[in-house]
């Protein structure tokens, strides 16, 4: 038995239609590769210029950069203390930063950001004092990744 025209027609659009899924899933998948990669560059452009603003900082006021690079300690009366917390903040903001943006970085990229943080959180009493006068303020996400260095006990309600 042969086929009729109008069962050759239906197959070819079957056909047709297949492979125009197929095609039309490729091209979704490239465009979400597309996006996916664009919000990283998005995430590491975002990243590097606010630890560029940071660097700036330190840079035009370098009266501040012994107190997180050089272990020195401050003091209540040090003269340099307000500019010092404020910079503690602003560097904090930084690392929070980071910390939120896990998901969109490189493991790579993200594992260097550990060591970084890791590494001025070690040589900074200044920064170590102002994550644990004020860790009610930072996200989970930014308590777990310090959590090796005992910040991640549950605030209480009393304390914020």
């Amino acid at each position: 038995m042969t086929p009729q025209w109008t069962d050759v027609v239906q197959a070819l659009s079957s056909a047709a239609a297949f492979l125009l899924a197929v095609i039309g899933f490729l091209v979704l998948r490239h465009q979400i590769k597309q996006v996916e990669r664009g919000i990283r560059g998005e995430t590491h452009s975002g990243l590097y210029q606010h630890n560029f603003e940071v660097m700036k900082f330190i840079a035009e006021k370098n009266e501040v950069r012994p107190y997180f690079y050089d272990e020195k300690t401050l003091t209540g009366a040090d003269p340099n203390y307000n500019l010092v917390m404020t910079m503690a903040g602003i560097m904090a903001s930084l690392f929070e930063h980071v910390a939120l943006q896990r998901p969109n970085l490189p493991n790579d990229v993200w594992e260097s950001w550990v060591r970084h943080i890791k590494s001025m959180y070690a040589k900074s009493p200044v920064l170590r004092q102002y994550y644990s006068e004020h860790r009610c303020w930072y996200s989970t996400d930014m308590l777990v990744l310090l959590k090796d260095m005992d910040l991640r006990s549950a605030c209480n309600e009393a304390s914020v």
